[in-house]
């Protein structure tokens, strides 16, 4: 009866190390599986991964294009460059990036172009480059330039222009020499500070502390000092 408990009870603890054993390869086998999955979406989530298209549309809830990356040519033989634009909820353009156009310039050299549209899709504000000189554009509700700032070489240049984009009052430095210049619709104009207004007998620029007015023909009418 003796041997009989005994062989029982070594049945019994052979049988608990079995299932100890069972469950450690169990374990081990659920950690392997874990780690092969994690290995594969780490594999597949890699930001080396490349996405091409020619282009792409944001869309919302309600299926209205909000933004669009493109590929566009401003002519049938001119390379395609990529164009971001962004669009309000009646699809009106609010925001317009290109690598090339300046059509707020009125200019067609090559050179990064950020536009702003207003509510109506009329362009209102232009920042660019025309080549390597940087400018800004600030326009009325009919799309017309009414102020300029710009590098000229360097220099800095402030123009205010009419209706016809014609410059009136213009803030410039030239040579570290500032001077400021007022023309009216008629042809007369004046220039407060350094010209380079040649009088009789003079052959220098005038000083910051002049004043020089001119008529209509470009001809000096008055000057002081």
């Amino acid at each position: 009866m003796q041997n009989a408990t005994s062989d029982f009870d070594v049945l019994a603890a052979r049988m608990e190390r079995l299932e100890k054993q069972n469950r450690r390869l169990k374990r081990g086998g659920l950690a392997a599986l874990l780690a092969a999955a994690s290995l594969i979406v780490m594999g597949q989530a890699r930001p080396n991964a490349t996405l091409g298209a020619q282009s792409f549309v944001l869309r919302d809830a309600g299926g209205g294009k909000r933004a669009e990356l493109i590929l566009e040519s401003e002519s049938p033989r001119s390379t395609p460059t990529p164009t971001l634009r962004f669009f309000d909820e009646q699809g009106n353009q609010t925001l317009f990036l290109s690598s090339t156009r300046l059509e707020l310039a009125g200019q067609s050299d090559l050179g990064t172009n950020i536009i702003l549209d207003d509510a109506k899709g009329v362009a209102r504000a232009d920042l660019g480059l025309s080549e390597d000189q940087s400018f800004v554009l600030l326009n009325d509700s009919k799309a017309v330039p009414r102020i300029r700032m710009e590098l000229n070489h360097g220099d800095p240049k402030i123009a205010l222009q009419d209706a016809q984009e014609l410059p009136r009052l213009g803030l410039v430095i030239v040579n570290d020499e500032p001077s400021i210049g007022l023309e009216d619709p008629q042809g007369f104009s004046a220039v407060f500070g350094s010209t380079a207004f040649l009088g009789p007998g003079s052959g220098r620029p005038t000083s910051a502390a002049s004043l020089v007015l001119f008529g209509k023909d470009g001809a000096a009418l008055w000057s002081a000092p």
